[in-house]
């Protein structure tokens, strides 16, 4: 059968008592387990772990991996076969907060991560609702990106970025961590 031709409710929700669980995204791990991120309002993001393909979800777990309200992408590299998640490495903040954008690294499956290696550095845009794809060993971004003090006009000035960090990119931070 072809992934994703049929679904299934799970048989548990993850959820926090008294706080929103948002935007989730899901990597298989390299036993073939499955993590979930999942933004929050806890200045971190959140993280729940299946091992039965989405049947069950354990608790929701803080990380390490700061974040303001801001959704994270994390995605297994394919060279290395770590995980990399891309997020706002501040801690807490409304939407205003998603700045700088940063990836940190986890060797070991999410239970530890790298500090945060800045992708973009400009602390007057947020950068959030990044995609990843993979094109060889090179990592294909997309993001929105927007100035952060125009008040409601934020994002009408919001713009979609394209960007390749090309697998020197990569070999120059993990030579760094």
């Amino acid at each position: 059968m072809m992934p994703g031709k049929t679904w299934n409710t799970s048989k548990n929700f993850v959820e926090l008592p008294d706080y929103p669980l948002m935007e989730p995204g899901i990597e298989e791990k390299e036993d073939g387990s499955l993590l979930m991120n999942i933004r929050t309002d806890l200045d971190y993001v959140y993280f729940s772990e299946s091992v039965d393909n989405g049947l069950t979800w354990s608790a929701a777990k803080s990380s390490k991996v700061k974040s303001p309200s801001s959704p994270a992408t994390v995605t297994r590299i394919p060279n290395n076969h770590n995980l990399m998640i891309v997020h706002n490495p501040v801690g807490s903040g409304p939407w205003r907060n998603r700045t700088p954008l940063a990836a940190s690294f986890s060797s070991d499956d999410g239970k530890t991560w790298s500090p945060p290696v800045l992708i973009e550095s400009d602390t007057t845009f947020a950068y959030a609702y990044v995609s990843i794809t993979w094109q060889n060993n090179d990592a294909l971004l997309t993001y929105y990106k927007w100035p952060r003090n125009l008040g409601k006009k934020n994002f009408q000035s919001t713009d979609l970025i394209f960007k390749r960090l090309p697998e020197s990119w990569f070999q120059e931070v993990f030579n760094l961590l």
